[in-house]
């Protein structure tokens, strides 16, 4: 009789701790860090003729509103899945919601990474194929916290990898 209430206890002991352990249970969800951010443009104000004087600037930097802005995993930017979408306000400012990890923002030309077709006339492949693969800003999201990006763009005269011929 007693080796039945040890048996018993047994099992029954073996029961909770296979329960407490949470066998069974589905894992709890990563959790999400807010993540604020603004895009800025530099756009080239000197493109070539005689040298402005010294107190006008050769490029400006300004917020960018209404830039859509594609989102994914990793250091690099790649054919992986967009994981968000984001459009920038009136100010150039927008914020979501990302679980910890490492982020490439792209702006949306560099939606499609691998380029078909012929280069266009005057345009550097390689410096192409270079651009279209680079992020314009990671972010290494924490677990904890918030977080905060600058994307930063840039539009030069002749547009990018432009090999000329130049305007006049």
């Amino acid at each position: 009789m007693w080796r039945s209430a040890l048996l018993i206890t047994l099992c029954l002991l073996a029961c909770h701790s296979a329960a407490a352990s949470g066998s069974g249970a589905p894992a709890p969800a990563k959790s999400r860090t807010n993540v604020r951010g603004h895009v800025f443009l530099t756009t080239q104000t000197y493109c070539g003729g005689a040298r402005p004087s010294e107190d006008r600037p050769l490029s400006k930097r300004e917020p960018e509103p209404g830039r859509k802005l594609l989102v994914r995993r990793g250091s690099q930017n790649s054919e992986s899945e967009v994981v968000a979408q984001i459009k920038s306000d009136a100010s150039g400012a927008f914020a979501l919601s990302l679980r910890p990890g490492t982020y490439c923002f792209v702006e949306e030309a560099k939606r499609e990474v691998s380029h078909s077709g012929p280069p266009a006339e005057n345009v550097d492949a390689a410096c192409m194929d270079n651009w279209r693969r680079t992020c314009d800003a990671v972010l290494e999201v924490p677990e904890t916290g918030e977080a905060s990006v600058a994307v930063e763009l840039y539009k030069g005269c002749q547009g990018q990898c432009s090999e000329g011929p130049f305007p006049p």
